[in-house]
Formats: C-alpha cells, sequence, structure tokens
C-alpha cells in the first residue's frame, strides 16, 4: 500500500506516524510531476463538489490523486465519503485518465474492487 507524504504530514498532527508500522508502505513524496497533474485533477474534482464541500478539502485530496494518476496507482481508500462521491463523479466524466478507483471505507467490502472493470460476481459459488 502506497502511503503519501502528504497524508504523513495530516497524521503527524495528532499521532506520530512511525506508529503506523512504516515497513508496511511504500512512501510517496510530492514531486513536481504530481504538482501539475494536481492543477487538472483540482480542477475536475472542483467541478464535482457539491455545496457542503469544503474547497480546501477538494484540495488537499486532489494532491493526493494527482500522486496516484501519476504513480500508476489504481485504487485509493478513504474514510472520507464526499471524497469518494468526488472521484467516482471526475471518473465518470472521463476528464483524466488514470482516475484511480475509489474505496470508501463507510462501504463492505467489495471482491469486485480488485477485478477487471471492478465487477464482482452476480451470484456466489455458482
Amino acid at each position: 500500500m502506497h502511503l503519501s507524504t502528504i497524508v504523513v504530514s495530516e497524521y503527524e498532527v495528532r499521532q506520530r506516524v512511525t506508529d503506523l508500522g512504516l515497513a508496511n508502505f511504500i512512501v510517496q513524496p510530492f514531486n513536481i510531476d504530481e504538482a501539475i497533474m494536481t492543477a487538472q485533477v483540482f480542477s475536475v474534482m472542483h467541478a464535482a463538489r457539491t455545496v457542503d464541500d469544503e474547497r480546501d478539502a477538494v484540495k488537499d485530496d486532489a494532491k493526493l490523486l494527482g500522486q496516484c494518476v501519476v504513480g500508476g496507482i489504481t485504487h485509493f481508500a478513504t474514510d472520507d465519503a464526499p471524497c469518494a462521491r468526488r472521484l467516482s463523479a471526475a471518473r465518470k466524466q472521463g476528464l483524466i485518465a488514470g482516475l484511480p478507483h475509489p474505496i470508501s471505507l463507510h462501504e463492505p467490502f467489495f471482491e469486485g474492487w480488485f477485478s477487471t472493470d471492478n465487477q464482482g460476481d452476480f451470484f456466489k459459488g455458482s
């Protein structure tokens, strides 16, 4: 699993990031390529926000998603349901190739997240 240095800076405000067991993650630095892609992602994500979505939250999400696009990261797990909703809306628009599939931690696990075209089996065990 990838861990963005952007997330590290947010996490460290309340808890030491070293508590996470960093050996289990691939740490992703935020570089110029991601910064350039972030500008494109922000414009799409900003357009997909609702009146309840804060601009700063969208801006921070765009940084992480810019990293995903540049790094070829295919899935994005988040506890932020509005972020998952905005990401789904942005993917449906198809304006940016390579946006990751959102995984909301508020939803039950779905094996289809990790299969071709994010499709699951209709019937289990058949």
